[in-house]
């Protein structure tokens, strides 16, 4: 996996910078790439010969990644956004969530798991999570972004809970 981030990484970077300053890309990551310093730092390396602004890259990690190793975990993503990335913690909600993580770790941006999308209109339960989460987001000042948005319905009810960031099929499905 190591290698197959590496790569993929280098690739996007080349997009990157056919695209417009604006625009941001978002790389995931394995528990694997964070693992060792040495795996972050040829990632940093990448990152810093690739002519790309910092600032434009997210890094995604979900929460069962950050289990593996905690302490070196919270190195990693701390090293990573030392240079200027963001760091979007992915999934939240389906693995070991925890609160502390959003307070110990350098987290740039929360995405709440499609599975509390799915049943929203629904389950009054997973809309009470998805209004919550908007608004911790809110007020750690952190970006949420909701996933797993795949109908008209949907949208309106997450646009209506205060969500602003949102992906899904609704919007496009995957491209190359």
């Amino acid at each position: 996996i190591l290698q197959l981030t590496r790569h993929l990484l280098q690739r996007a970077l080349e997009g990157a910078r056919h695209l417009p300053a604006d625009q941001r890309i978002s790389v995931n990551l394995s528990a694997r790439d964070i693992a060792s310093m040495d795996a972050v730092h040829e990632l940093l390396e990448i990152v810093k010969n690739s002519g790309v602004d910092p600032g434009r890259i997210v890094f995604e990690i979900t929460e069962t990644a950050l289990v593996c190793d905690f302490e070196q975990a919270k190195n990693a993503l701390h090293e990573l956004h030392a240079i200027g990335t963001k760091i979007a913690l992915d999934d939240f909600g389906t693995g070991h969530s925890s609160l502390s993580h959003l307070r110990l770790l350098p987290i740039d941006k929360l995405k709440i798991d499609s599975s509390f999308i799915s049943d929203i209109l629904t389950n009054h339960t997973s809309e009470d999570i998805v209004r919550t989460l908007i608004r911790l987001c809110d007020n750690m000042r952190i970006g949420c972004v909701i996933e797993g948005i795949e109908t008209e319905a949907q949208f309106q009810k997450v646009c209506d809970l205060g969500g602003q960031f949102l992906q899904g099929y609704y919007f496009a499905r995957p491209m190359p």
